[in-house]
């Protein structure tokens, strides 16, 4: 009963891949229009508009508008500072969002402003899980015995922090309107705080018995 059990464990550990290339190369960067509020004469109307280059006005913010084409081309943010650096204020942040603003408009003379495509290394969470299974298998005659097994996978029932699970946006850039010599235009979603929302991962145990004769 205490001798001859045997212990098969496999744990692994990953780290957490670049987060840029996994967002579609810019967090999902997405631009709004910038709106008149509720409650003004022009309320739900679009409040920013640009004339580019041609001499056409435009109120709609993407590669198209920003630089004439869409062929090639994504609209990226524009990065203020690293967003690697910050003072840690939630358990599991990874990047700051507040690091990110939309690009300045187009103007009549000039094409839009884009932002950085190579970005500071910014990673995903990494993974770690642990497998075990406890077997013995105990003689009844010579040519017979029962064997006893206990499996569990992910046994020290350890969740993993995910970006993006069931697609709820943790991990997504909005901008209002874009950004002005007035001022930056900055993230707006405020589920995207630099840690993700979500954890994935449990315990699951099975329990075996086999009868060899």
């Amino acid at each position: 009963m205490v001798n001859g059990w045997q212990i098969s464990n496999y744990t692994t550990y990953e780290d957490g891949a670049p987060l840029q290339t996994s967002t579609g190369g810019a967090l999902n960067a997405g631009y709004n229009e910038l709106l008149y509020p509720a409650g003004t004469p022009n309320a739900g109307q679009p409040e920013q508009y640009f004339t580019m280059p041609d001499g056409l006005t435009t109120n709609a913010i993407g590669s198209n508008t920003w630089f004439g084409t869409s062929q090639g081309l994504a609209l990226m943010p524009v990065l203020t500072c690293d967003p690697r650096h910050f003072v840690k204020t939630l358990v599991a942040q990874h990047f700051n969002p507040n690091c990110f603003a939309a690009p300045m408009a187009p103007t009549a003379s000039s094409f839009g402003q884009e932002g950085q495509f190579i970005w500071p290394y910014v990673r995903n969470p990494g993974y770690f899980g642990s497998d075990l299974a406890v077997f013995k298998a105990f003689r009844i005659t010579d040519s017979q015995r029962v064997e006893l097994r206990i499996s569990a996978t992910n046994w020290l029932n350890h969740p993993n922090s995910v970006f993006g699970q069931n697609g709820n946006g943790d991990e997504t850039l909005s901008f209002a309107g874009a950004s002005t010599g007035a001022g930056l235009s900055t993230n707006v979603n405020t589920t995207t705080t630099g840690a993700p929302s979500t954890k994935s991962g449990y315990r699951w145990m099975q329990f075996a018995g086999k009868y060899y004769f």
